[in-house]
């Protein structure tokens, strides 16, 4: 049997050169004119189906008369297509489905310059850098901006979608972010973070606040409530030491056992030692217990910690750890795999940190307005990848 000869064997040489001239005479100019002459011609296709006849075409079926054109720019998602020559017509306004009346963006494009904006870039970085990227000045710094207002019927139905009850876990913080309110200074942003039976964490709600009082927080939980979080499958809701979290808590899910989280713990106790000469080795021997594989373990740690340190003169502090100690070990009675989840708020700190890295670049925001819009787009994009990504699988909760 003839063997066969494989497209590039023994033949790349003069296939290269049937090619090079062409690749050197800019390849993607002609790619973009070629696209330009394409959507050109759909143009005049679409606007005779329209008028009923073609070009000085002599039509029974003409239902009205060509009146020149005029020149669109269309950005694309390749850049922009310049000089696009669309048709007129006389008495007709003729819509084509290329673009919408007024259009001079692709929605890929739109969605592009969205996309810079929310992983960093200023808006009027973002506007150089697509400039740098096509080489020609597609839009302006305020046109970005605007571009975020797209989020705010997204936001408001989002913020009445109704919520599962499957729910094992929740998590209550609130980051401070300076321009949420017409007030000068930091405001709170009440934020909740829910993890599912099936595995995977969801940003459930957010709310702009003037303080972290109780009442805010009892509003924001009724609203959790109201939506349809009732709490009949939660396991534990993970909190700071604030007393107004565990007041609007205890009353809104009052069979709930609350975990108070260890790294905050842990924190309050080392600021409260400043200054004391044994700091570092109360620190270790306390960041020690939590360390502990089971229960058990535990109180062996904790008596070993408790026959050291009270032997001698007790500082307040040690005193204070030791009366809260039992609001920090609630993940105990959890299934095995919740307890990297349930001992600290970790999980929504990380993403407020990774709130604060990216409307760094804004300072303050102009208003609440567009702080609820930064606010909503970045948790939804927290969300579409946490769907894909569960942080425990549901067989390992029996």
């Amino acid at each position: 049997m003839e063997r066969r000869t494989l497209c590039f064997e023994n033949n790349l040489t003069n296939r290269w050169h049937s090619v090079k001239e062409f690749c050197q005479k800019d390849l993607e100019r002609r790619i973009d004119e070629g696209i330009r002459l394409l959507l050109q011609k759909g143009l005049e296709e679409e606007f005779e189906l329209v008028i009923g006849a073609g070009c000085y075409e002599r039509s029974t079926n003409r239902r009205d008369i060509r009146n020149g054109h005029y020149l669109r720019d269309l950005v694309t998602s390749r850049g922009a297509l310049l000089n696009l020559k669309v048709p007129r017509a006389r008495e007709a306004k003729v819509a084509f489905s290329l673009f919408d009346r007024y259009q001079r963006r692709t929605e890929p494009f739109d969605a592009a310059v969205r996309q810079s904006i929310l992983l960093g870039h200023s808006t009027r970085k973002a506007a150089l850098f697509f400039k740098g990227f096509f080489g020609h000045d597609l839009f302006s710094a305020q046109t970005a901006s605007r571009l975020l207002r797209t989020f705010d019927a997204s936001l408001e139905s989002w913020r009445r979608r109704p919520l599962t009850d499957d729910i094992i876990l929740l998590i209550l913080d609130a980051v401070w972010l300076k321009g949420t309110h017409l007030a000068k200074g930091a405001r709170p942003v009440l934020c909740a973070l829910g993890f599912h039976a099936d595995g995977h964490p969801e940003l459930l709600s957010f709310k702009v606040a003037f303080s972290e009082s109780e009442g805010s927080w009892m509003s924001f939980c009724q609203d959790l409530v109201n939506r349809g979080l009732l709490g009949e499958n939660l396991l534990a809701t993970i909190m700071d030491d604030s007393k107004a979290i565990e007041n609007a808590v205890r009353f809104t899910w009052y069979k709930v056992p609350i975990q108070k989280c260890v790294f905050h713990t842990l924190q309050n106790l080392a600021k409260s030692l400043k200054g004391h000469p044994q700091k570092r080795e109360i620190l270790k021997a306390s960041s020690c217990l939590y360390k502990a594989k089971s229960p058990s373990a535990f109180e062996i740690r904790l008596d070993r910690f408790k026959r050291h340190w009270t032997t001698r003169p007790l500082h307040p502090s040690i005193r204070n750890f030791l009366n809260k100690i039992d609001e920090t070990t609630t993940y105990f009675a959890l299934p095995q795999a919740l307890w990297p989840i349930a001992k600290t708020t970790n999980r929504l700190e990380r993403w407020f940190r990774e709130l604060r890295r990216r409307v760094n670049v804004i300072g303050a925001f102009p208003n609440p307005k567009s702080c609820e819009r930064w606010m909503y787009a970045l948790i939804d994009q927290f969300n579409q990848h946490q769907k894909e990504t569960p942080v425990f699988q549901s067989t390992q909760l029996s």
